[in-house]
């Protein structure tokens, strides 16, 4: 699975354009006087902060979710031509309502597990979070966009990080919903039907909302 990770690679455009607005299309998650507020230490302006609702049934991964993941991120200065949003994350599972929730390990035969969490089971990379208005790449299950607005998933490597786009306009899987020059909403919507282990039906659903604290 690693040398499958390390294959790809799909970052932005090489050249930096110039600055784009992206008219809102309606977030479910607007900003509030909570997004402002500084009550957690490494919530610091200019870090990434924000949540993750997870609804899933992995029965290849062994069990069922119903989780919210809260993501934080300080600011990653690697390779991102154009990105307003460039971070390196950690996601930490804090609630879980079935109590089978699987790790990233424990689902390491479904990426979109790790994607839609933004956890990885490859203790050895730092897993980043980056937005652009001009992303170029191919996502990890195919389709791909051209020079438009996408918020991707990859890992820090050396000299240029790994990244694949995960939810921009027309997704297979992964659709923008909102984006503006402080916030980012975002939805997974990925199934499955296994017959190679015989599991049936997998899916992974998200809904994911990040911000820059101010």
């Amino acid at each position: 699975m690693t040398s499958i990770l390390l294959l790809v690679l799909a970052c932005g455009t090489e050249k930096e354009p110039d600055e784009r607005n992206v008219s809102p299309i309606g977030s479910p998650f607007p900003m509030d006087a909570s997004d402002t507020v500084v009550d957690n230490p490494d919530l610091i302006p200019g870090n990434l902060a924000g949540t993750i609702e997870l609804i899933a049934d992995v029965p290849l991964a062994g069990g069922s979710c119903d989780s919210t993941f809260e993501l934080t991120g300080t600011p990653y200065t690697g390779y991102c031509p154009g990105c307003t949003f460039n971070f390196r994350v950690i996601s930490h599972e804090t609630r879980d309502g079935t109590g089978e929730c699987p790790t990233a390990e424990e689902a390491f035969l479904l990426p979109i597990f790790s994607q839609a969490t933004y956890q990885l089971w490859l203790w050895q990379y730092k897993v980043l979070f980056q937005f652009s208005n001009y992303w170029t790449g191919t996502s990890w299950y195919g389709g791909a966009v051209t020079n438009d607005p996408a918020i991707a998933w990859g890992i820090e490597y050396y000299p240029d990080p790994y990244m694949w786009p995960l939810a921009y306009a027309g997704g297979a899987y992964g659709n923008l919903v909102d984006a503006t020059a402080t916030t980012l909403d975002w939805t997974v919507d990925w199934s499955y039907y296994d017959v190679y282990y015989g599991t049936g039906l997998n899916e992974v659903h998200a809904i994911g909302h990040a911000y820059i604290v101010q």
